[in-house]
């Protein structure tokens, strides 16, 4: 194995380990929300998974300007549109965690912007794994979809647990 495919490698992991600590960092804010107040035992929780999330993004990140820098697939110039998606979920998920960071965005809604582009970044990768292209309008309508659905779900049980 190659360093290329190592960093590849590195790529993937880094989104698995995103979009699992999403998975667990939605799940612990919708239970530290069924009583409308983060607690001191609960914030500090989700300070380490906001922690891990920030690892993975960079980890994206840096994978992703390495390949492209070092012209690898799937970040080989001029850019597809995997890699394009990639980077335009980074600008999401970074754009969200200032957003939060700064109390610009309601958080209601932060966690469905963030939980969506993760799970674009899985899919898609996955599915560009398999060898399937997908175009640009297909990258837009996948992430327009989880994030409606992420945000239905959270507004569905945060409705239940805030009663």
């Amino acid at each position: 194995m190659d360093y290329i495919h190592i960093i590849q490698t590195l790529f993937s992991v880094f989104i698995s380990l995103g979009v699992g600590a999403s998975t667990i960092a939605v799940s612990q804010f919708l239970f530290a929300m069924r009583d409308k107040q983060v607690d001191p035992s609960e914030r500090s929780m989700l300070g380490v998974v906001y922690f891990i999330l920030r690892i993975a993004m960079g980890g994206i990140l840096a994978t992703a300007l390495l390949l492209t820098a070092l012209n690898a697939a799937p970040f080989m110039l001029p850019l597809g549109t995997f890699a394009i998606a990639t980077f335009a979920m980074l600008a999401i998920l970074y754009g969200n965690a200032i957003a939060m960071t700064m109390h610009w965005i309601p958080l209601r809604i932060a966690p469905a912007f963030q939980a969506g582009a993760w799970y674009t970044l899985g899919i898609s990768n996955a599915v560009r794994a398999a060898g399937v292209t997908m175009s640009p309008l297909a990258y837009a309508l996948m992430y327009a979809i989880l994030f409606v659905v992420f945000l239905t779900a959270i507004t569905l049980i945060l409705k239940r647990f805030m009663r």
